[in-house]
């Protein structure tokens, strides 16, 4: 080859690679990570979100219990979804609505009032029948009474009694007040005999038995109350749990349900229950050997088993130093790895790099949860941009190559004759 055309040469190639990196000339399926790291947040808080290296310390506050208020899979608001569960999700998890049983009477509730009588001059004579008199406070209970449609029951001498939405003791309190005057030291027991129409909460939705079920005296709770409706119809998919009481809606994943306690909260009366079965899936573009939308249709889906149903990053264009998984993440999460958020939202946008070239990398994505919408990017080696450059600037010169080579066969033919 002719020593110029070789420097030539030799200079494009300086050239493609000191400018490719930066290029947006060249066809592309996505940004560099040259690109991804000038755009990232930098020392001034400026960037549009936060390049994320995954490491050992960001593995530890991820898969930490309390990092989240919400699942570790699908934690408030965190992925770009309907505004719907946009909505349902901004509204907090079921802990919020309350943690002990109801101990509130309720319009249905059978009430029975004993009340002891120290004169029985009242409700019981202290003359037995057969003719002795009886020592002490003399019992007399009450035909047990429904709380009618006022909320209220009747006692004798103490008139009528708002009994709804107060608990027993507050009831004792009020009837003994109003005897105190009419006998010789009043004391009352009250108590819940039983529930009519007053124990109910519906349970509607992607369930096998839409119904209404019964909330014992001890107590109901959200897991026990969908079991009695045969459980969600979703199988292979997340369901969504939301629970409206009074005017205010708690929403979270039947899973997390299972796995925290104190999201499966006793239920009340006139609470509702509501099921949706939902799939979840993630995002793949980029240099991988698959480019598509991919269920998850695993319970504890990792980076890793993400990257295997994708058939992993293409040998021959990705960049394995540089796998990219697009999130949003809670204000505190990021705040927890000693980094500064950008934006004024409760979610900041991160990009978590996984290096695969690390002799521990697949141990990292092994370790690194999915969650529902995240989108996974590979990005492209250098050397595809510095052989796209060469490319175009050869078929540049591939005509007057061409040409050349045609004059020179033209003069060898002439000679020839």
């Amino acid at each position: 080859m002719n020593p110029s055309c070789s420097a030539f040469l030799g200079t494009l190639s300086l050239l493609a690679a000191l400018l490719v990196p930066g290029c947006t000339f060249l066809p592309s399926n996505g940004p560099s990570l040259f690109r991804v790291k000038h755009s990232a947040n930098r020392s001034n808080f400026t960037g549009n979100y936060i390049l994320i290296p995954i490491n050992t310390k960001v593995l530890d506050v991820l898969n930490s219990k309390g990092a989240y208020s919400e699942s570790p899979r699908f934690p408030v608001d965190l992925s770009a979804r309907s505004a719907v569960l946009k909505h349902l999700f901004r509204q907090g998890t079921p802990e919020l609505l309350g943690g002990k049983p109801s101990d509130s009477v309720v319009q249905g509730d059978v009430i029975k009032v004993t009340i002891f009588d120290s004169g029985g001059n009242l409700f019981a004579t202290p003359i037995m029948p057969n003719g002795l008199s009886q020592n002490g406070a003399i019992p007399h209970e009450l035909p047990p009474q429904m709380v009618d449609n006022s909320g209220q029951i009747m006692v004798p001498y103490a008139g009528r009694i708002m009994a709804r939405g107060r608990t027993v003791e507050e009831i004792q309190t009020e009837i003994q007040q109003k005897l105190k005057s009419k006998t010789i030291d009043p004391q009352v027991i009250v108590s819940i005999d039983n529930r009519k129409g007053g124990d109910l909460v519906s349970i509607l939705g992607d369930v096998k038995t839409p119904s209404r079920v019964e909330v014992s005296l001890a107590g109901t709770r959200l897991l026990d109350a969908i079991a009695q409706a045969g459980g969600s119809t979703g199988k292979e998919y997340e369901t969504i749990v939301t629970v409206s009481r009074k005017g205010t809606m708690r929403t979270a994943l039947l899973s997390e349900i299972f796995e925290n306690p104190f999201k499966n909260i006793f239920l009340e009366f006139g609470d509702s229950i509501i099921l949706r079965v939902r799939g979840q899936n993630f995002l793949c573009f980029g240099a991988n050997n698959r480019l598509d939308e991919i269920p998850f249709n695993d319970d504890h889906l990792t980076l890793a088993k993400a990257l295997a149903k994708v058939g992993g990053p293409q040998a021959e264009k990705a960049n394995p130093s540089a796998v990219l998984l697009y999130r949003l993440e809670p204000r505190d999460v990021v705040m927890a790895m000693g980094l500064h958020p950008v934006g004024n939202d409760t979610t900041c946008p991160v990009i978590y790099r996984l290096d695969l070239t690390q002799a521990d990398g697949f141990f990292k994505s092994r370790n690194f949860t999915m969650r529902d919408h995240d989108i996974i990017y590979t990005t492209t080696a250098s050397s595809v941009g510095i052989q796209k450059f060469l490319g175009i600037i050869g078929s540049l010169f591939a005509p007057a190559s061409q040409a050349g080579g045609a004059v020179a066969g033209a003069g060898a033919a002439a000679l020839a004759l």
